[in-house]
């Protein structure tokens, strides 16, 4: 198929990673509450969100800005505990309208 210059050729992922050192292996195999874990993770320079993959990616030109937007809304939604999208979902866009 042609793309006719409307899109990207193959597929490019976006990713979110965790690089284990020693503190947060520690962390991982002591921590009572699993929360803490991900809470040392979040504060260590070794955690990679989605959205900095994400937004590297589409100013190296790999990808959108709208494909960021549309990727991280998820991300985002998740980590809100639906508060976001709940309050989105009951609120849709309202069609601008020319009395000319």
């Amino acid at each position: 198929r042609k793309c006719k210059g409307t899109g990207y050729r193959g597929r490019v992922g976006a990713f979110e990673w965790l690089d284990m050192n020693q503190g947060l292996r520690e962390a991982l195999f002591h921590a009572k509450d699993p929360n803490d874990f991900v809470r040392a993770a979040a504060k260590s320079d070794q955690w990679f969100p989605l959205v900095t993959d994400a937004v590297h990616k589409a100013t190296e030109g790999m990808t959108s800005v709208e494909e960021v937007l549309r990727i991280t809304k998820v991300a985002m939604q998740a980590e809100d505990e639906g508060e976001a999208s709940t309050a989105a979902a009951g609120s849709a866009p309202q069609e601008e309208t020319n009395h000319e």
